[in-house]
């Protein structure tokens, strides 16, 4: 009568001997689900109601043609499949976004709920602490590396000390030998040899 979409829930009603004794109907504006649903604050993100038929039924935020427009075959195969909920990765018909996709089907009413998070907003948290690790490895790497630089500058200094003291021993008029509390002879010179 009206020329708009709505949602129809009917119900038998019986007569005391089992016979039927009319039909309940209550019409629903999808515009009641899609008010619910704008409350659902996503940055990017979607929610819709989807009939058996594909056709969605309600959807936030509200984009002109999406209500009554129906779904790509891949996604109704997957809400139609042996799982009542899942998830998948989709790009959208109607505003073209990425999205990280969630479903439960409700098949006692017939819908499908799905909700959809933009690809960027779950990954941006993401993005952010992994800015800050890459910085943070960034700073340690930066700490390893001076920190090696100094150990081989050290290093050197006392190979040419060492280098120092063994050539004055073997320069030295006199022997040298020393021997350890051990008895062990660390240094002796030729001299001393």
């Amino acid at each position: 009568v009206s020329r708009r979409w709505s949602i129809q829930l009917t119900r038998k009603l019986f007569d005391a001997q089992g016979g039927m004794a009319g039909v309940i109907v209550v019409s629903l504006d999808p515009a009641y689900f899609a008010r619910f649903y704008a409350s659902f604050n996503a940055p990017g993100g979607a929610i819709a109601l989807v009939g058996p038929d594909g056709k969605i039924r309600a959807r936030a935020p509200a984009v002109e043609g999406s209500l009554g427009a129906v779904v790509d075959a891949a996604t109704m195969e997957r809400l139609r499949g042996p799982d009542e909920a899942g998830t998948w990765w989709g790009g959208s018909e109607i505003d073209g976004q990425e999205r990280l996709y969630a479903y439960r089907r409700l098949d006692r009413y017939g819908l499908v709920v799905t909700v959809g998070l933009s690809a960027r907003e779950v990954f941006r948290e993401f993005e952010r602490e992994s800015a800050g690790f890459l910085l943070a490895g960034l700073g340690l790497t930066v700490l390893v590396v001076a920190l090696g630089q100094m150990l081989i500058r050290s290093r050197r200094r006392l190979e040419s000390s060492q280098a120092a003291l063994s050539g004055t021993l073997e320069n030295m008029s006199q022997g040298i030998l020393m021997v350890d509390a051990e008895g062990r002879v660390p240094v002796i010179t030729r001299r001393a040899a």
